[in-house]
Parts: structure tokens; sequence; C-alpha cells
């Protein structure tokens, strides 16, 4: 009876760290998502979570909206973005989109793309990271 646990035990746990690229466990809030990052081939690895309190001053529906705002009228918005890891940074975008690039994974307009005025390249942020947003005219 005990070699039968330690084997139904051993494949639950090979299932859940054998394959990088699976969704994550559905037992999970429908706000939470799998923690990626991107690595020198361009393929994205699911990262193990790290947890961190999140202070957030607007919700992820005022952020939405405050980006499709910003898309519509073309304007440049200035965000504190948290990372993966908890880290967190201010960044002015120009030329802001939705980016349906992760779409494949079950992502719909959760990141956008556009010009990172701190690091003078496109990059790609994740909706639900964002802790404030402004809207520059």
């Amino acid at each position: 009876m005990g070699i039968v646990i330690v084997i139904i035990i051993a494949f639950v746990l090979y299932s859940l760290f054998s394959d990088s690229n699976s969704k994550v466990n559905t037992s999970q809030s429908s706000t939470s998502s799998p923690n990626y990052t991107e690595q020198t081939n361009g393929s994205y690895t699911k990262m193990p979570k790290v947890e961190t309190s999140i202070t957030r001053t607007d919700s992820t529906e005022i952020v939405s909206r405050k980006i499709r705002t910003a898309i519509l009228n073309n304007y440049d918005i200035k965000i504190e973005y948290k990372k993966y890891d908890g880290t967190c940074s201010k960044r002015c975008l120009s030329n802001v989109a939705f980016n349906n690039e992760f779409e494949i994974d079950g992502y719909h307009n959760d990141h956008i793309k556009g010009y990172c005025h701190l690091r003078n390249e496109n990059r790609t942020f994740r909706i639900d990271r964002i802790d404030k947003i402004e809207i520059l005219d």
C-alpha cells in the first residue's frame, strides 16, 4: 500500500514539474496567471511563483480603461510596474498597444507593448502587474 502512494506522489510531482509550457493549476483563481521570463532564445519559461504583497493604487479594471484611452488617443503613459520577482520600476511608454502575442497561452489583451524610455527599446508588460498608471498628454 505504501509503495502505491509513493508512486502516485512521484507521478504527480513529475507531471507538475516536467512540462514547463503547461498552464497553471486550474485550482488557482482566475486573476492569477503563470509567471514568465524571457530567455535568450526568445521562448518563455514558467518561473516559480514569488509571493509578494501587492498594494495597488489602481485596480486592474482602472488600469485597463486608462490603457484603452491612451491607445485610442495615442497618448504616452507612465506606469509603476512590478516584475515577477517583486522588483518595482517606473516606466514611460510611447506607442502603446495591446500585445496578443501570448494569446495561444490563454491571454487576450492581458499585455501591452510600447517603446520604453527607460530601456530605450520596445517592451511588453503584463497589465495585472501595473500598480499605477498615469496618462501623459
